[in-house]
């Protein structure tokens, strides 16, 4: 679950909000595993990527260009 989303981060402009949990990346389940996220996302820098996230009991795809400085285990883009 996403806990914070910084101001002006890609994450932000595709429209991620705190409270979101990611549950694939590029239609790839990470079965709410952060670790296993952040090893699909970080070889994906600079990218765009498709984030299937539940908001609220809904799912719907975010598709945020990665931040190469974003994937150190606490911010993912």
């Amino acid at each position: 679950v996403i806990a914070s989303v910084k101001p002006g981060s890609p994450a932000e402009q595709a429209g991620m909000i705190p409270g979101d949990k990611i549950i694939a990346v590029n239609s790839i389940s990470i079965d709410n595993d952060i670790n296993r996220a952040l090893e699909l996302l970080a070889p994906l820098a600079n990218q765009e990527v498709a984030l299937l996230i539940e908001r609220q009991g809904q799912t719907q795809i975010i598709t945020p260009i990665l931040d190469a400085k974003t994937t150190n285990g606490q911010t993912i883009c």
